[in-house]
């Protein structure tokens, strides 16, 4: 609990698969994957209950607001209404998007939609939060924006799967390290 666990290997060594594992969103053919206990392939939606997820390029609705998607993935995670509304102005405070609640995301920059998508990752307030390359394409401001929200985030106990190929950013930023290469934990 509150741990940064960095995930390094090099592009092809199977680190956004074994994210697409833990997130139900690829089956795996063998071995077992768990989430808090949970088996990710008995018992997917109950591990799912506690992840929160930003994997590769988030994709986003250039018509939409934060507000309008946020809200919509709080219905889909059948977040009550009263709690919905007020993770909003929360999370949208966390990534520093409050100002920007009612505005077109098709006018953010890259950072504006890693920051987004990770508003969106937390939104139902996950134990557990798995960040795909969460600094890829931002500036140094952005950068250091994200290795912040981070640490704070671990500091109130969430717990981080930190994915990259980048050892200087999980260097940076973890607690630990996990290395992978060809599928194989190192």
């Amino acid at each position: 609990r509150g741990e940064i666990v960095g995930y390094l290997g090099p592009n092809g060594a199977g680190k956004t698969t074994t994210i697409k594992i833990l997130t139900s969103l690829v089956k795996p053919t063998s071995g077992t994957a768990f989430v808090n206990g949970f088996d990710v392939k008995r018992e997917p939606m109950e591990a799912l209950k506690h992840l929160g997820a930003l994997i590769e390029v988030p994709g986003m609705y250039d018509y939409l607001t934060p507000d309008e998607m946020l809200r919509y993935f709080g219905r889909v995670c059948k977040m009550e209404r009263s709690l919905l509304e007020k993770r909003i102005d929360e999370v949208l405070d966390r990534v520093s998007l409050r100002d920007w609640k009612r505005k077109r995301v098709g006018g953010f920059s890259t950072g504006m939609l890693r920051r987004l998508a990770i508003a969106k990752a937390m939104l139902h307030e996950p134990e557990v939060l798995i960040l795909d390359e969460p600094v890829l394409g931002l500036d140094p401001q952005g950068i250091r924006d994200i290795r912040e929200l981070i640490g704070e985030l671990s500091r109130g106990g969430m717990t981080i799967f930190l994915s990259s190929h980048l050892l200087s950013e999980v260097s940076a930023t973890c607690n630990r390290a996990i290395f992978i290469d060809d599928g194989r934990i190192l």
